[in-house]
């Protein structure tokens, strides 16, 4: 098989690189805690191919469809949503070489004229000799047949060899899958995955990289991701229920989005419940009501995150760094922000009611209109009423 007669196909699956393949690990998930557990869950098997009748079936290629991959049945072809659009994917092998001619037939060989007769003898007493009659010309050749088009055993060759070449492009096809899928494993590589309604609940994914992956409705619950780098992800209605993020890298991360044009407003925000968040890394993210409830954010690093509607009822804050994070309208309702750094953090309109803020440092911290409750101040003495 010719390289450059497979090079096209190639470059074409390579631009819908799809995450076909995964390698599963069921491991069991658990954290360093020893109060801390999570519960093994299985993979669901599903993923990201569609099907539809008709092109007119297709939804709107827009973000939330942007990757996947759809068979359409009336064209008995594929199509992937791209930034430009919907795109058609040919995947019909090159044509073989045509048949050899056959060799023009020799022509036939002409006849040969007769010979002439010869001339009668001479009449005697001066009576002339009859003239001998010209003799009869020989009949023309027979015209040789034509060579044949094409010898069958040779188109019989020409099939069979067509049928090895897409079977080498099917194989090509499959390996190239498999070759720019990310791997769902421990430290594996998913940069830019996509991974969008997945169920990944009890998966050991240490350390992987998922840098800038769409995790749009994704499950992570009681999944392990300690250490592992989500920086910039998308994980728009996900859940993390009970996951281990512990030293995470999630700089950037939307945990929601807001996007009037295609959401009207807020996307849907990530459930983040039970989560330990122990020295995660949480630098700008978008947490815009998320459900952080009885989470760990213990020496999280929290600078100039957006957490404003975020219900972060009982949640574990010691010695985070918050400074510059929106929390207005943040429900901090028995919250611990023991030793926590909330230096020109703003918290106007937050429910602060049995909240505890002993040797808190809140420095340019604003507090206006915040709801307070038995709140224990810096002081370690508890108000009912606004003591910043």
């Amino acid at each position: 098989m010719r390289k450059e007669a497979i090079a096209p196909i190639l470059v074409l699956l390579m631009l819908v690189a799809m995450g076909g393949y995964t390698m599963m690990n069921n491991d069991a998930v658990s954290d360093d805690s020893p109060s801390e557990e999570n519960e093994n869950n299985q993979i669901s098997n599903e993923w990201d191919v569609y099907y539809v009748d008709s092109g007119d079936d297709l939804p709107a290629c827009g973000s939330t469809t942007l990757g996947r991959l759809y068979y359409v049945a009336s064209t008995a072809g594929f199509e992937t949503c791209t930034s430009a659009g919907w795109a058609f994917i040919d995947l019909t092998g090159p044509a073989g070489p045509g048949g050899i001619n056959g060799n023009n037939g020799a022509d036939g060989v002409n006849g040969t004229n007769g010979q002439e007769g010869a001339d009668g003898t001479a009449g005697m007493d001066g009576v002339d000799g009859m003239n001998g009659t010209d003799g009869t010309d020989g009949t023309d050749g027979i015209n040789g047949t034509d060579g044949q088009d094409v010898d069958p055993t040779l188109v019989a060759q020409l099939q069979a060899d067509n049928a090895a070449l897409l079977n080498a492009v099917a194989s090509l096809e499959s390996d190239l899958v498999n070759a720019t899928s990310c791997q769902l494993v421990p430290w594996g590589n998913c940069v830019n995955a996509d991974l969008s309604f997945m169920n990944l609940s009890g998966v050991d994914l240490t350390g992987i990289d998922l840098r800038r992956a769409n995790l749009q409705n994704t499950t992570f619950d009681n999944a392990t991701l300690t250490g592992a780098d989500l920086t910039s992800i998308v994980a728009v209605n996900a859940t993390f229920r009970d996951t281990g993020l512990n030293e995470t890298l999630l700089k950037y991360a939307e945990f929601n989005r807001y996007d009037y044009a295609n959401c009207g407003g807020y996307c849907g925000s990530a459930n983040l419940s039970g989560a330990y968040l122990r020295y995660a890394d949480l630098t700008d993210a978008y947490i815009a009501e998320a459900d952080l409830t009885d989470a760990s954010l213990y020496g999280a690093d929290l600078t100039g995150a957006d957490l404003q509607h975020a219900d972060l009822s009982g949640t574990i804050i010691w010695y985070a760094d918050l400074t510059d994070a929106n929390l207005r309208y943040a429900d901090l309702s028995n919250a611990d922000l023991t030793n926590a750094d909330l230096t020109d953090a703003n918290l106007n309109y937050a429910d602060l009611k049995f909240a505890d803020f002993t040797s808190a440092t809140v420095t340019g911290a604003t507090f206006a209109v915040s709801y307070w409750h038995q709140t224990e101040w810096t002081n370690g003495v508890k108000y009912d009423s606004n003591q910043a």
